[in-house]
């Protein structure tokens, strides 16, 4: 309901700057430009109406909503934010507020169908990309914190945030695919569910280091710390951490 309302408020908006556009067809006309001439610049003043408007709520959000969520991180004991803060998690979200006013605007400002399919697969496309680096970037100020803790310090952690972000990219994929190609994601996700043992045969590895992970952890065989040697690949050192690719 809420989101509905603020994507009417959004339109409405933009229907009233666009509106301003819409004149300038009768100006051009009036000036002795052609009807279809006039028609085109009228749909490239729009479209670079839309781009300006997008540009400038994201220079809003970068430097006036992000700086106002660092400085309240500053002023709190938490490490919660200093750690997403670090690892630009608040930066990528905040770009997702610029793609969705694109996505919104976009059928107000640009007549052509042709045109609003593309610049709103791009926005959508853009959008799922935000999030997925704001997944991945979290993931990485969970590690950070949980790391530090003494109760996890002993638990693989990090293949389990590893994993995690591996599985984002994945549905980010599906997702980004299921957009170019005009189909449903749960229509496309079913159909690479045939295809579940190319995937797994993909992930070989990564799934085998999951494991392996878990292994380590629930028999306490290895620790950060400890002193190993393998002679066969010639690792003789300390162990400095326990990933999934590592």
């Amino acid at each position: 309901m809420i989101e509905s309302q603020i994507e009417n408020q959004i339109a409405e908006k933009a229907t009233a700057l666009f509106g301003v556009v819409d004149g300038i067809h009768d100006i051009l006309v009036d000036a002795g430009v052609s009807a279809p001439l006039a028609s085109v610049l009228d749909e490239v003043v729009s479209v670079g109406l839309l781009f300006l408007i997008s540009y400038l709520a994201d220079i809003f959000v970068r430097f006036v909503l992000y700086r106002i969520f660092v400085r309240f991180a500053h002023f709190t004991n938490n490490k919660w934010d200093d750690a997403f803060i670090e690892h630009k998690v608040i930066k990528y979200l905040v770009h997702i507020i610029p793609g969705i006013i694109f996505l919104i605007a976009t059928p107000v400002a640009i007549r052509s169908v042709f045109w609003v399919n593309i610049f709103q697969k791009g926005a959508q496309i853009f959008i799922v990309l935000a999030l997925m680096k704001a997944i991945h970037a979290s993931t990485k100020a969970l590690t950070d914190i949980y790391t530090q803790s003494k109760d996890y310090s002993d638990k693989p952690i990090k293949v389990i945030f590893q994993i995690i972000t591996v599985i984002a990219y994945f549905v980010g994929g599906i997702v980004i695919l299921s957009i170019v190609i005009n189909k449903e994601f749960t229509s496309l996700f079913a159909a690479l569910g045939a295809s579940m043992a190319i995937l797994l045969l993909i992930f070989k590895d990564s799934i085998l280091g999951f494991v392996a992970g878990w292994q380590l952890s629930a028999n306490d065989m290895l620790r950060q710390g400890d002193w190993l040697t393998v002679p066969k690949y010639g690792a003789d050192g300390d162990v400095e951490e326990i990933s999934l690719y590592s």
